[in-house]
């Protein structure tokens, strides 16, 4: 179960307010967009609803990591995180997909972990001096912006002979200051099976049958008692997960089916929706907090002195995560004194 930040941030009760009228079926919205500039609270809000509503079944993906890679993946994760559920006729599809398609071996290394120090440790153009050295063009590699281009240069090295030895060989030649014995693979998925077909017509058939059978494992649900799906970083997803979720499984929610099933995405950016879904989605734009909900949280829930309230408002411009880094500093800078 993901775990809640130590210390909760403040006047979020509104969209929390709106998911739990949507799981008391109070209103017909099946979908709640929440969209919202980094380190605004949009992941906890996620973390906080899937809490809050822990009695129901529910999924909390972030696709930012492997889980919107591909929609395998994110179904995979439905698998893993929704219990109680007969997902036979998805373990077919996925058996018939996996039987089409090339494995990449992750050569014992935790891609997860390999992808976040890439991209929290160099920079795009870094990252192209990374390529150069390896003698891969970054251009000719898929994905967009950092995260995409990184874990694109992970997927290509991770079918070259010993070729993330030699990226991790690389990287740790330009950061050997950094925790790179973590890499090593624990829990992650040693393995994973990309699509091995170019056939644009054969792929679709094959992301079509693969929402139908996850449609019919969730279709157990009612709205009484529903299943949760929280997706985070929706802007983070390959086109391939955005194309599966907004072609083929999101529209079966309109088309009638998936009864007791419940959506949150949040992300910089959420997918869009016409006319014809507005009473099946709701939408709310996360802003910078105001001066009395600052107050609140660095006064009264961090402790910090009233006499720095207006540099800390000042300064953070209301983004919950820079106030919570603000008051961290603060405290660290407290304890040193006192030590």
């Amino acid at each position: 179960m993901p775990e809640l930040f130590e210390v909760e941030f403040v006047n979020r009760e509104e969209e929390l307010q709106r998911l739990r009228d949507m799981c008391a079926g109070k209103h017909e919205a099946r979908i709640l967009l929440i969209k919202g500039e980094e380190g605004i609270g949009k992941s906890w809000i996620l973390r906080c609803a899937y809490h809050e509503h822990r009695h129901l079944p529910a999924a909390l993906m972030d696709l930012a990591l492997q889980y919107g890679q591909d929609p395998v993946e994110l179904v995979t994760g439905f698998k893993e995180q929704i219990i109680g559920v007969d997902w036979t006729g998805v373990d077919q599809v996925l058996a018939e997909s996996e039987a089409a398609s090339y494995p990449v071996d992750f050569q014992g290394y935790d891609q997860v972990k390999l992808l976040q120090r890439i991209t929290s440790y160099f920079s795009l153009d870094e990252m192209r001096t990374l390529c150069f050295n390896l003698e891969i063009d970054m251009d000719d590699l898929g994905g967009e912006g950092k995260t995409g281009k990184a874990r694109e240069l992970i997927l290509y090295m991770s079918r070259r002979t010993s070729g993330l030895d030699m990226l991790v060989g690389e990287i740790r030649r330009e950061r050997p200051n950094l925790p790179w014995d973590e890499l090593s693979m624990l829990s992650s998925r040693a393995t994973v099976y990309l699509a091995g077909t170019d056939d644009t017509r054969a792929k679709g058939l094959q992301l079509q049958r693969l929402a139908e059978a996850v449609v019919h494992a969730l279709n157990t649900f009612t709205p009484e008692k529903p299943v949760l799906i929280l997706l985070d970083t929706y802007e983070k997803g390959t086109k391939s997960v955005v194309q599966w979720l907004g072609q083929y499984f999101l529209p079966l929610i309109r088309q009638g089916e998936l009864a007791g099933l419940l959506v949150v995405i949040a992300g910089q950016e959420v997918p869009t929706f016409d006319r014809e879904w507005r009473i099946y989605v709701n939408t709310t734009e996360l802003t910078g907090l105001l001066e009395p909900a600052i107050r609140e949280y660095w006064v009264l829930r961090r402790k910090q002195p009233e006499t720095a309230l207006e540099f800390a408002r000042t300064y953070s411009k209301g983004i919950p995560l820079m106030l919570a880094q603000m008051a961290d500093n603060a405290d660290e800078l407290s304890k040193d004194r006192m030590d």
